[in-house]
């Protein structure tokens, strides 16, 4: 589709009600063989779960995720503080609707406060990294590390959180906190083994002392590779984006033991704020839902806490409105990343499922 003819098919659909501009999406997206289905008949049984089921993931990661954005570098601390006074109305929403999800920490925020080694670098138990450019970040050296303050979470609470890790801890809504690398580092060809996984030691200690059990593990930047290291570091799965055999599906096991767990669409809309075509994004969103609710799948969506607030108004809101009536409804269940995980490999034992690795996948 155009651009030109991608534009006039969203005002149209702004343009209509609900039910109508679900319709018309849902026509377009058949004729388009979208969304794409992917069952492995190695792996998932026919029907899947029995249930469909959607997985909520959240990229935990306050100012470390933006520092060396090629966008957002200038806003770093901003974004991170909007994150940090979002959080706890996040919270609230997902408790409002007994909804658990998956938060994936930045390790860092665990800490209270760090300080400078004895070199003058801070975290040098981290093996440095060279420069590097990818499509969204620019490293340009020496020091990996330049923006921690090295200092608490009194002065410089952009780049802290304990006090929100212990927030979610104690939500009565059963969240799962995963992790998202020591300091928002892509693990993919730019990140040499060792850092790798001294930064997934580095996180594993942290998590264990907070009394948080290590699972899964979603790459910064959607920036994949380490896969060796995750293992070491007794990581089991991990959550790509896009996935390139399907937009519903449910979680692939590699030859090596770790677990890939597909995900659907992100729930975000870039920075748009405009109630209308944010509708239209929140529609789109449902129509995976369905699809999940219809096969028995997983429609998992991703998100960070540091959404704007009209699309947490308008989109996120709403989608754990329509999340919530169909669970009551007996369609859907609400997973986190470790439990679709554990209910796929449960579900292995089914006649249908084999439980066979999958050779050839990467991600």
């Amino acid at each position: 589709m155009s651009k030109i003819l991608a534009t006039s098919f969203t005002s149209l659909e702004s343009a209509l009600p609900d039910r109508a501009g679900k319709a018309l999406v849902r026509n377009v997206w058949k004729s388009r063989g979208k969304p794409r289905i992917y069952v492995d008949p190695q792996q998932h049984a026919p029907d899947g779960l029995g249930k469909g089921s959607v997985t909520f993931s959240l990229d935990f990661e306050l100012a470390w995720a933006w520092r060396y954005s090629k966008s957002s570098a200038r806003d770093c601390v901003a974004l991170g503080l909007r994150e940090r006074a979002q959080v706890p109305g996040i919270l609230a929403e997902f408790d409002r609707h007994h909804m658990g999800a998956t938060w994936a920490a930045v390790g860092h925020l665990f800490l209270g406060s760090c300080s400078r080694g004895a070199d003058g670098r801070a975290h040098p138990e981290i093996p440095p990294i060279a420069p590097f450019e990818t499509r969204w970040w620019r490293f340009d050296g020496p020091d990996w590390f330049a923006h921690d303050p090295c200092t608490d979470l009194s002065r410089d609470p952009a780049w802290y959180g304990p006090d929100l890790i212990a927030q979610i801890k104690a939500s009565p809504a059963g969240h799962e906190i995963a992790c998202h690398s020591f300091s928002h580092l892509g693990l993919g060809a730019n990140c040499p083994h060792e850092t790798a996984l001294a930064e997934l030691r580095a996180c594993r200690v942290l998590m264990e002392a907070a009394g948080v059990e290590i699972g899964s593990f979603i790459h910064p930047g959607n920036d994949f590779g380490n896969y060796a290291a995750l293992k070491e570091a007794g990581f089991s799965n991990f959550r790509v984006f896009p996935w390139e055999r399907g937009d519903i599906s449910l979680p692939v096991l590699r030859p090596d033991g770790l677990w890939i767990v597909p995900s659907a669409a992100c729930l975000e809309n870039g920075k748009e704020t405009n109630p209308r075509r944010l509708r239209v994004h929140r529609r789109r969103l449902e129509l995976l839902i369905d699809a999940a609710a219809a096969t028995g799948l997983n429609a998992h969506l991703w998100l960070h806490p540091s959404i704007p607030s009209a699309q947490a108004k308008y989109i996120f809101s709403p989608i754990l409105d329509y999340c919530q009536k169909l669970r009551d409804e007996g369609k859907l269940d609400i997973l986190t990343m470790r439990e679709l995980v554990a209910r796929t490999e449960a579900r292995q034992a089914h006649p249908h499922g084999h439980g066979h690795p999958v050779e050839g996948i990467v991600t």
